[in-house]
Formats: C-alpha cells, sequence, structure tokens
C-alpha cells in the first residue's frame, strides 16, 4: 500500500517546499559540473555504462558518497542508471543521458555550460537590485547613490552599474565560442577535480581578471549558449534565400551570421555592432567573403541598407522611447518591400505566459529599462515605425525566442508615422 491518505504534511507547503528543492537540483547540477562528472563519465565510458565504484577510484573519491551522488543524478534524471558487467555486489552503473552528453560536456559544440555559471554567477548579482529597482523605478536611477555608500561595500556588486549598462554593448565578442575557456576556477591540487584544457583561461580566475571583465566574458558566452540551441529552427522560422543583403543588428561574434552564409552562399550578411564588442574581438570570426563586420552605434551611426534586418534580443534591452528611434532607424534603412525580423520571446496577451518570459521581464528590470513585451506591443511599436506586422513564428521547447515578422510597405505611405519617418 502506497500510504494512508489521512497521515499527510500540509499539501498547501507543498509548492513552497518544491521550489527550494528544485533550486537544490541546480546547485548540485552545477557541482557536477565543477568537478567534471559527466565528461569523467564520457571518458571512462565513451557512452557506455560505468560503475560507482570504478568512477570512485578513477578519481580518487570516497566509494560511499560516490554512490550517493550519482545516485541523486539519476534522481534528477541527467544520468541514466542501469546495469553493467563491471559492476557487482551493491554497485551500481551509470551514463549520461543524452540530454547531458549534448549539453553538459565541457568540449561540447552546444554545451549551455556558459548559460548556466552565468545563472549561478550573475543571476544573485542583478537580483540585488530589485529592492532598489521597487524603490527608485529603474536601475539607471539609483547607480550614483551606490557609489555613495548607499549599498554595503560588496566588491563583487560595486562593479554591477557599469556591467549592467554596458552588458548589450559587450554580451557577445566571442568569435571562437570556445566554452572550454569558461570552465570554473578550480584550486591546483584540489582532490577529485577534472582539469581544465591546458592553457584555458577562466572567468573565475579572480588574481588576473576584474569582475566586470569576469562578468562580461560569462554573458558573452552565455548568449552564444543560448543562440547555439535554437540557430537552426531561427534559420527555418523564415526563408531566407530570396534575400541578396542581411544586416545582423547585434550580431556581435555573428554565429547567426555564419549559419545563414553556409545555408545561403549568395546573400551578402553584414554584422553591425558596437565599437566596444568589435574592438575587444581577438580577430573576426573566419566565415567566408559573404560577411562582413561593420561597428557603430545603433542609434547614431549611419546602418546599412538591407533586405533584410534580423533584430535578435535587442529590443528587450531598451524601453519603448528607445525602440522607437531604434526601429524608426531601421525602417529607414530597410528596402521598400524589405522583411524586418525580431528574435525574441513573446509574451501572451495577458501576460501570464510563458513563466520563464515573465521571469526574464523581471530580470530585465534589475539590468535595464527593457522589458519583455506581447505580440500585441510589438505590432504597434511596428505599425507606429511605418512598418507592416505579418505574423509571430513560436519556437517551442524551452528557450528564450520566437520570431516576429514584418516588411516595409513596398509603396510609399500616404501619411507620416509619427516621428517623420521616410517613407
Amino acid at each position: 500500500m502506497e500510504g494512508n491518505p489521512n497521515l499527510r504534511s500540509d499539501p498547501h507547503s507543498d509548492f513552497v517546499l518544491g521550489l527550494m528543492y528544485e533550486a537544490r537540483k541546480f546547485k548540485i547540477l552545477i557541482t557536477a559540473i565543477n568537478v567534471g562528472v559527466f565528461d569523467d563519465l564520457e571518458n571512462i565510458g565513451k557512452g557506455d555504462w560505468v560503475s560507482d565504484r570504478t568512477l570512485a577510484h578513477y578519481r580518487s573519491y570516497d566509494v560511499d558518497n560516490t554512490k550517493r551522488f550519482l545516485n541523486t543524478l539519476a534522481a534528477m534524471k541527467v544520468l541514466d542508471r542501469g546495469s553493467s558487467p563491471n559492476a557487482s555486489g551493491e554497485d551500481k552503473a551509470y551514463r549520461n543521458t543524452i540530454s547531458t552528453r549534448r549539453y553538459l560536456l565541457r568540449a561540447g559544440q552546444n554545451s549551455l555550460i556558459p548559460l548556466l555559471h552565468a545563472e549561478e554567477t550573475l543571476i544573485p548579482l542583478y537580483m540585488k537590485n530589485l529592492p532598489y529597482v521597487l524603490k527608485f523605478g529603474s536601475v539607471e536611477q539609483f547607480p550614483r547613490l551606490l557609489w555613495r555608500g548607499g549599498y554595503p561595500q560588496d566588491d563583487a556588486f560595486l562593479t554591477l552599474p557599469d556591467f549592467a549598462v554596458s552588458a548589450r554593448l559587450e554580451y557577445n565578442n566571442n568569435p571562437t565560442h570556445n566554452h572550454s575557456k569558461l570552465q570554473p576556477h578550480i584550486q591546483p591540487g584540489a582532490p577529485g577535480t577534472t582539469d581544465l584544457p591546458l592553457g584555458a583561461k577562466t572567468v573565475c580566475n579572480h588574481q588576473s581578471k576584474s569582475m566586470l571583465q569576469l562578468g562580461r566574458e560569462l554573458f558573452i558566452a552565455a548568449w552564444d549558449a543560448q543562440q547555439e540551441q535554437c540557430l537552426a529552427a531561427l534559420l527555418e522560422a523564415h526563408n531566407l534565400r530570396g534575400f541578396d543583403t542581411i544586416v545582423e543588428l547585434g550580431g556581435g561574434s555573428g554565429r547567426l551570421a555564419w549559419k545563414i552564409s553556409q545555408a545561403h552562399p549568395h546573400v551578402h550578411v553584414y554584422v553591425f555592432d558596437s565599437p566596444r564588442i568589435m574592438e575587444s574581438m581577438d580577430k573576426p570570426f573566419t566565415i567566408g567573403q559573404n560577411v562582413k563586420y561593420l561597428s557603430g552605434d545603433f542609434f547614431c551611426d549611419l546602418l546599412p541598407e538591407a533586405d533584410c534586418y534580423i533584430v535578435s534580443h535587442v529590443l528587450r534591452e531598451y524601453d519603448d522611447e528607445r525602440v522607437d528611434l531604434l526601429l524608426g532607424r531601421i525602417h529607414d534603412h530597410l528596402n521598400h518591400g524589405g522583411t524586418l525580423l525580431i528574435m525574441e520571446k513573446v509574451l501572451n496577451d495577458t501576460k501570464r505566459a510563458p513563466v520563464n518570459t515573465i521571469l526574464d521581464d523581471l530580470l530585465a528590470a534589475t539590468i535595464s529599462k527593457g522589458r519583455e513585451r506581447t505580440e500585441y506591443e510589438f505590432a504597434q511599436l511596428l505599425k507606429r515605425n511605418g512598418l507592416d506586422y505579418l505574423q509571430i513564428k513560436r519556437i517551442l521547447g524551452v528557450n528564450t525566442f520566437d520570431v516576429l515578422i514584418a516588411k516595409r510597405p513596398c509603396e510609399p505611405l500616404r501619411e507620416k508615422p509619427t516621428g517623420g519617418r521616410k517613407n
């Protein structure tokens, strides 16, 4: 018998305690990544089963605690648990799940490790802003107060206002996408740890990097990881074959541009981003003659003329006033009949879902004046800047992308929209 239904804790506490245990699962996952459990299982088993005792001996771990650790990871469904000829007695065998093998290995091309480390490292810092945002209304209203001593002297936090203001300008300056650079720092000689690749630079090596630089690099790597899992869907959302020229505004390292150039070699793609990003890149992402890098300010400098503009996770960084300015500039440099693709997750009409996007909306308040928006809100922003909203392509799954499709009319409008956009 499963249990007496009359013997039960207060069911209203289940949800609250559930949140606590979900947070604990994330901390355990981060620890597993940090000590290299998933990489060890892959290296030892080559995709096959590995006994808990074998892993313990391989890493000189305590056998009993290794068994408990792997059993916990299996309960969290990041490991498969089964049997192996090498396992005997009370020993159990484990291997990485498909998701773990694809997204939680350090050397994996699609690794989400940088994004997970950003969640662990940066989000708590941003959340320190929340009480001040609630009081002052905007993150831009209180940095001076903090620098005057209005906040406890937390070294990790004191660099955050600068980082928050500049994040949009600097989030994407890692053209090599070398995720091995972005593993947590492990003290030399620490027992039972997985060594980092030779010469790897880590974002948590506080001896050689400022907190601002650490946060910047981690933010950049997290962005690349976040985009990587959706690139195929983003490219399928709209047929780009008919365009001659595409501008990716805020394209940074050019990962999406690279995919476009592979799929459509005839298309000329311009990656337009801030001088601070371009200057900080070691070298341009080598992707062919049809991809060019342009440096400038979104709001001031001359934008290229193009058949298609792609704006990915840019509008969410700004309030409506700045979005109006940017959309107006895109309108003016988009050819008649040209297409604008906005790649951002969209809230439903009641702003009650998706839950993850609601969480991102609150996070945006702690970083900038940006926000997540509904389909209607996007349509209104586009309309008043002379752009015809066509449709939305939903990207299913846990991600931060949908694709909104808009066009500049083929014929000049009879009445100019607010702001005097040229037709």
